[in-house]
């Protein structure tokens, strides 16, 4: 009879949109070359090379049956470090919302990818009938049998950039006072954690630049827009791939579904007024939760002013009241029956 499996948890990506953007190797590359080696190029897009992020491993079970760890990877990708030679496996685990368990979680990902090199190892080793007897027939490896190193990083990318979370495995074990003097025999697991706090923007070379900027101000909308007041020369012309990449882990909806109607003369995406747009929305759920009449009006006037190509009036109406009363009123809109 077939021994029964035990069930296991498969973790899946839920922002495709931003695990797609790391998936390029320029922005996987820049990545680590930024938040890890402070921005040395360590590691180059061209030594990249794409992963099987889908794994499982087997380990023993209850009673005796053995059970099967399945995971699933966000993004991960083999390094080459000199010559093409692959030599280092890297991989991304992101998080919108703090994960409670993720130094554990990092834990066991890593675990599983060290034991399928090993499988892999024993595989080849087995294959060709190279290992000595004694010690290396029993472990299927040999004395000189290297591992590859694996870095996973934790990306934090939510709005709100206060990671209250553990930072490593001793954070969360409950230690009972008399194991204090002695917890360095209980292995720890840090959390290579990234997020906008930790790193320096001037570190990144694609749109993570922005992105880890913005993520700064995300939270607070009226630094937002001082923080683009600021930097409009810069960000009202942004390069198109770097804005897509802002759009798609701020999660700005203009961005993501209709850029082309902020892009520039030039080519780019204007920031500035993506943000804008952001806010009248907010303005536009404020009216909805209080006059249907009022959300009518005020979208009818974003399209107008959008269909007119008045960005700076669309900005001021976002926070001047009064100019957007006088602006209902130039284009009729104050008694109109929608």
């Amino acid at each position: 009879m077939e021994k029964q499996r035990l069930a296991a948890s498969v973790l899946n990506a839920k922002d495709e949109d931003v695990y797609n953007c790391l998936s390029d190797n320029e922005v996987f590359a820049d990545l680590f070359n930024g938040a890890v080696f402070q921005g040395e190029q360590v590691i180059k897009p061209e030594y990249l090379e794409e992963m099987n992020e889908k794994k499982q491993m087997k380990v023993p079970g209850k009673d005796g049956q053995p059970a099967v760890i399945k995971k699933l990877r966000d993004v991960q990708k083999g390094s080459g470090l000199e010559e093409s030679i692959l030599g280092i496996e890297l991989a991304v685990e992101g998080q919108r919302k703090v994960h409670y368990g993720m130094p554990v979680r990092h834990m066991l990902y890593d675990a599983v990818d060290y034991t399928k090199q090993i499988q892999n190892l024993e595989k080849k080793h087995r294959s060709s009938r190279d290992l000595s007897p004694g010690a290396e027939f029993l472990s299927g490896l040999k004395k000189e049998d290297k591992l590859r190193p694996i870095i996973t990083l934790g990306l934090f990318y939510g709005e709100d950039q206060l990671w209250d979370g553990p930072m490593c495995l001793h954070d969360m074990l409950e230690f009972p006072k008399v194991l204090e003097p002695w917890k360095h025999y209980i292995p720890n697991y840090p959390l290579n954690l990234v997020y906008s706090g930790n790193v320096n923007p001037g570190n990144f070379r694609t749109g993570l630049q922005e992105v880890f900027e913005l993520l700064r101000v995300a939270k607070d909308k009226n630094a937002m827009e001082e923080f683009l007041k600021k930097n409009q020369e810069h960000y009202k012309n942004l390069e198109w791939k770097r804005g897509r990449l802002v759009g798609n882990f701020l999660d700005i909806p203009l961005i993501k579904e209709n850029a082309d109607v902020i892009r520039t003369e030039e080519g780019g995406i204007n920031m500035c007024t993506a943000f804008q747009q952001m806010r009248m929305e907010g303005i536009i759920e404020g009216e909805r939760r209080g006059r249907n009449f009022g959300e009518e009006k005020l979208t009818r006037l974003i399209q107008l002013l959008f269909h007119d190509n008045r960005i700076v009036d669309l900005q001021r109406a976002s926070f001047d009241t009064e100019y957007r009363e006088k602006l209902y009123k130039e284009y009729g809109l104050e008694n109109e029956n929608l």
